[in-house]
């Protein structure tokens, strides 16, 4: 019997986030704390998760801004269970 397990655990780099400002999107901007040279987001998704992202600091978006979010291309890590 061949058995395939579709579960594990995603990983995803804090600088691998694209954070672009839009008025309908449901992530927010909850925290952001400059470290230099880039800036450290804290988001907070519809469902009340929190994610981690990072840019450069020619980007400096304000508390309570609404981002859509995407993720930079072949940056996904997936590990199996």
């Amino acid at each position: 019997m061949n058995h395939t397990d579709d579960s594990g655990e995603i990983m995803i780099r804090q600088k691998d986030f694209i954070l672009k400002p839009v008025s309908h999107a449901s992530v927010v901007v909850r925290t952001r704390r400059f470290l230099g040279w880039e800036y450290q987001y804290c988001l907070q998704t519809s469902s009340g998760k929190e994610l981690h992202a990072r840019t450069m600091t020619d980007m400096a978006l304000p508390v309570r801004r609404k981002v859509e979010l995407s993720i930079a291309s072949d940056t996904v890590k997936v590990f199996p269970h």
